[in-house]
């Protein structure tokens, strides 16, 4: 039986053999220049190299990843140190895997890193607004199929950032509810949204619906998902996704049981949750192509209809101008005081 795959063109398979092999010498050649630095600092940057290689496709090993996330363990001062390295090498590449490769470390410190290497990467954020990964305009042309990788790179990158900025605002990272803190973190995030102000929560609830928004802007070459690396990352993200969903479901529960007839409290807030609402609905069916329907079952997409029909029936309800009565003795007119009742300047009181 013939495959079906086209056949790869002799001069395109040797450009790529040369691209490999130079990907190879460039790791050889920083790793040595690793070691030569003192020896904290060449096991640090040692370790982000040989998580982060120029190998195509290939999602790094969990050993190397568990290495990475180890070295904030020792101290702040070695946290540092790995987040700086970890930053340089993703500024300094134009390789889209290693570029990739860099994005997923950073992904994994967010989900599962110790608070050390946390902290450092929550400082990169106010360094740079919205493009503090500065990949918005990664471009790898070497190739088609590293142009498609590029598109992966820049959505990966903005997705993280808006992950970032979400947590500076809500006061903590966004990762997935592992087995082993599940009960915890539930807790502690559901204390915090019931002791948290309603326009807090309206905020909270835009953030969110704009990361979902982000989920749903990722490259249309979902094909490239049966490569490790991809793979690995939309994982990565589906488990992210779930977190997001929950912090909506969360939130909208909340502000739904403070107010059960009206969910928001001014018409502008209305109109604004409204929106939010409407921009998630139309998420919907890019998520379930993306996800498989993974993580869509858990009653957020029965809860919006409730909640949007609140909100319309806020916004289209009658009105009634408030009437205002006033009485002259209540007041100073400087005619009624000086008792010119008849002047022209005089006024009817009720």
């Amino acid at each position: 039986m013939k495959s079906s795959c086209p056949a790869v063109h002799p001069m395109e398979r040797k450009k790529t053999t040369l691209r490999s092999l130079s990907g190879i010498l460039k790791d050889r050649a920083s790793l040595a220049k690793a070691s030569l630095y003192s020896k904290t600092r060449s096991n640090v940057h040692s370790t982000i190299i040989r998580a982060t290689t120029h190998g195509a496709t290939a999602a790094p090993k969990e050993y190397r990843l568990d290495a990475l996330l180890s070295l904030g363990v020792r101290s702040h001062i070695t946290a540092a140190m790995c987040i700086g390295a970890l930053m340089d090498r993703l500024h300094k590449t134009r390789n889209a895997f290693v570029a990739l490769k860099c994005l997923f470390a950073v992904h994994n410190v967010i989900s599962r890193g110790c608070l050390a290497l946390k902290d450092e990467l929550s400082v990169f954020p106010s360094r740079g607004g919205h493009n503090f990964l500065k990949l918005s305009g990664f471009r790898d042309g070497f190739d088609d199929e590293t142009f498609e990788y590029s598109s992966w790179v820049r959505w990966y990158a903005e997705f993280l950032e808006e992950t970032m900025i979400a947590a500076r605002v809500m006061g903590y990272l966004l990762s997935p509810f592992s087995s082993s803190t599940t009960g915890t973190l539930r807790r502690k995030r559901e204390v915090r949204i019931r002791e948290s102000r309603s326009s807090e929560l309206y905020e909270e609830i835009d953030l969110l619906v704009d990361l979902v928004a982000v989920i749903c802007s990722c490259p249309e070459s979902v094909h490239l998902q049966s490569h490790d690396l991809v793979y690995e990352i939309v994982s990565l993200v589906l488990e992210d996704y779930r977190a997001i969903r929950h912090g909506i479901q969360s939130r909208l529960i909340e502000l739904e049981r403070r107010t059960p007839e009206s969910p928001a409290g001014t018409a502008e807030t209305a109109a604004r949750m409204l929106s939010a609402l409407n921009k998630l609905e139309g998420c919907r069916e890019k998520l379930f192509v993306l996800f498989v329907n993974k993580a869509n079952n858990d009653g957020l997409w029965e809860l919006i209809p409730r909640m949007k029909r609140k909100l319309i029936h806020h916004l289209t309800r009658p009105t009634e101008a408030p009437m205002i009565s006033w009485r002259a003795e209540n007041i100073y007119l400087p005619w009624y005081a000086r008792n010119i009742r008849d002047s022209t300047y005089a006024v009817a009181a009720v």
